[in-house]
Order: C-alpha cells, then sequence, then structure tokens
C-alpha cells in the first residue's frame, strides 16, 4: 500500500532554490517550489493629462500574467515582457513601470530599470497588488518639465 502524500513528499534545500520532490504525482519527479509572485502586465502608453498621469491600456496586446521568482532579474522581466507580447528583442526595446493606488496622481510612474528595482518591485508584490505596465520605449510620451509644472496644479483642483 502506498504512503500518504505527506509522508512521500520531502524537501531538498540547496542554496540557490528550495525543491520539492513529489513521488505520487505520476510523470513528475521533481518539482520547483521557489516563492512566485504573481503579476499583473499591461502593454499601453502613460499619457500625462491635465496634471495627472493615466495609463492607457492598448486593448489589441492586452494583459499578461507574469510570475517572477525572488532571483528575478531586470533582464528576466523584459525578456519576459517582450516574449509575452511578441515583440522583437532585437529591435523593440521596452520600458517597464508601476504606479500605486495610494500614490498622488501628479506623479510620475515608478521606473523599473535595475536587479535592485526588480527586487523593491517583489517586495511591494507581498503587500500590494501591483499592475506592471509595458511601454514601448520608443512610443512612449515625453513630457518636458514645464509643461509638468504647468499642469500638475490641476490634479488638486477644488
Amino acid at each position: 500500500m502506498k504512503s500518504s502524500f505527506f509522508l512521500d513528499l520531502f524537501v531538498q534545500t540547496t542554496s540557490q532554490v528550495s525543491r520539492l520532490a513529489v513521488d505520487d504525482l505520476p510523470g513528475s519527479r521533481l518539482v520547483y517550489a521557489e516563492m512566485m509572485r504573481q503579476l499583473h502586465a499591461v502593454y499601453g502608453e502613460w499619457l500625462l493629462k491635465d496634471g495627472c498621469w493615466n495609463f492607457v491600456v492598448d486593448h489589441f496586446k492586452g494583459a499578461r500574467m507574469l510570475f517572477l521568482s525572488e532571483g528575478s532579474t531586470h533582464a528576466d522581466l523584459v525578456a519576459m515582457a517582450q516574449e509575452d507580447y511578441n515583440l522583437d528583442m532585437n529591435t523593440e526595446s521596452v520600458k517597464l513601470t508601476y504606479s500605486l493606488q495610494q500614490m498622488a496622481p501628479d506623479l510620475p510612474p515608478i521606473h523599473v530599470t535595475s536587479d535592485r528595482k526588480v527586487r523593491n518591485l517583489l517586495e511591494i508584490t507581498k503587500t500590494h497588488e501591483v499592475r506592471l505596465a509595458v511601454d514601448n520605449l520608443h512610443g512612449s510620451l515625453l513630457v518636458n518639465a514645464e509643461t509638468y509644472m504647468e499642469t500638475v496644479s490641476n490634479c488638486y483642483m477644488l
């Protein structure tokens, strides 16, 4: 008689990843159980309108679900976004940003540009639902400082 699921379950820890081996799962000998974070990604463009930042979703390209591990790098995240949105990795660069609901509407989005910022993003996903904004680097709206300062006060009009 087969032993119970929990008796056949053992955890082997290495310095890089925790591994879970389950003998009772047919065809599966080794399953990675590294802590993964779910991240919703949407493709579109940030627009500054009346001094407030808004992300306009490209409904044709839509949303994707990304899963990041604690060891994910900026290069990993960029490659996932480019692959999921079928972008040519040689010619189409992406900008990765996010904004939290409690941020003031006149604050620009937070850019994810390094491994450290990916680690920060992963830490934030532990307590907040984050929507990662994927934007074509060459097609994004550029707003100069003068235009920004002229319109930023409109966000707080009474």
